[in-house]
């Protein structure tokens, strides 16, 4: 997994009932000239906003001319003329604890400022940039120029959030057919936080076992047809991945599974209740791909949406019986906060 070389920073702020995504830029968004310097430090974005939800971005003035006040804020289009055309920003707020200057967007040095818009929608439209446009005390006006969206290499956001939320479709067969149970179909809920190049997952499990017709009764359908009767299987599971090699969105990894199961089955002989223990290895393919509400936003194996292919192979223990377990999962994952 790539590395992160960028401090995380805290999340977990419920906004608009949804949570709040922050991200880096992976290189310097800095507009300058002789009297001022700003810098884009990060966006904020609710993650449950899709297209048209707001974004923040947080910008901070390191050098600013004395008496200059912000006249206006724009998200614009690369081909838009500077300063002049595009989203106005919906809000312009201090959020370092420093007050304007009377009722005039007067920042100091060093203030961060937290500029608000109301739709992201031109973020999907091409290369963008933040334009600030400054009056000085003289009457004279500064545009500053900043780079949002861009195309070029380098010039991404790193999602900084650990947290990733997913489910898990798939079975697993069991050949010895302990107890009669032939074939599991679980349905999981993953919930993980990555530890640097460590994937740390816990999830609830819902999901039926499929009992041998030698060993239960079969189901009859309405057309007379005999098939295997399924039975409720809930439970809980914890493991951890890790990532062994990544090639642009492709990547192979592998990790080890514990779960533990309650069911049952209803034999020729009479209800039989067990708890089924499952210890898996399972080798990984995935394929990760930029969040797709923000392109822009650097992908990579811990941030946007995976999907993956996991075919794990254990041991499953059912009360007293034990066999070999077989299975194939299909996962779906989003980094969440």
């Amino acid at each position: 997994m790539r590395r992160r070389t960028t401090i995380r920073l805290a999340t977990l702020t419920l906004v608009l009932g949804g949570c709040t995504l922050t991200h880096l830029p992976t290189t310097p968004r800095v507009a300058e000239d002789e009297n001022n310097r700003v810098e884009l430090r990060s966006l904020e974005r609710n993650a449950f906003g899709m297209v048209d939800g707001y974004f923040d971005v947080t910008a901070r003035f390191h050098r600013l001319a004395a008496g200059s006040r912000i006249e206006r804020v724009l998200l614009a289009r690369d081909y838009e003329r500077p300063c002049s055309n595009g989203l106005v920003a919906s809000e312009i707020e201090s959020i370092d604890g420093r007050p304007w200057s009377g009722f005039e967007q007067r920042p100091d040095p060093g203030q961060r400022v937290r500029l608000r818009f109301a739709s992201r929608r031109m973020l999907l439209e091409g290369p963008t940039r933040i334009d600030i446009l400054l009056r000085e005390p003289a009457g004279n006006y500064r545009c500053a120029e900043l780079p949002l969206v861009q195309r070029a290499p380098g010039h991404d956001w790193e999602q900084v959030e650990d947290w990733t939320w997913g489910v898990t479709m798939g079975g697993a067969w069991l050949p010895d057919s302990p107890r009669g149970v032939d074939a599991i179909l679980l349905f999981r809920f993953p919930i993980g936080k990555r530890i640097g190049a460590m994937h740390l997952v816990g999830e609830p499990i819902i999901g039926a076992a499929s009992c041998s017709q030698r060993i239960c009764e079969p189901r009859t359908t309405t057309d007379g047809m005999e098939s295997p009767r399924g039975h409720p299987v809930f439970g809980g599971g914890a493991g951890a991945s890790i990532d062994l090699a990544q090639w642009g969105s492709l990547s192979l990894g592998t990790g080890l599974r514990y779960r533990l199961m309650a069911s049952g089955v209803d034999t020729r002989e009479g209800e039989e209740d067990f708890l089924i223990q499952q210890l898996t290895f399972v080798p990984m393919i995935d394929f990760v791909t930029p969040d797709p509400f923000v392109p822009g936003i650097r992908g990579g194996t811990a941030t946007g949406w995976l999907v993956g292919l996991h075919a794990p192979i254990g041991w499953a223990s059912l009360g007293s019986a034990e066999s070999l377990t077989i299975g194939g999962y299909m996962v779906l994952q989003y980094t969440l906060m």
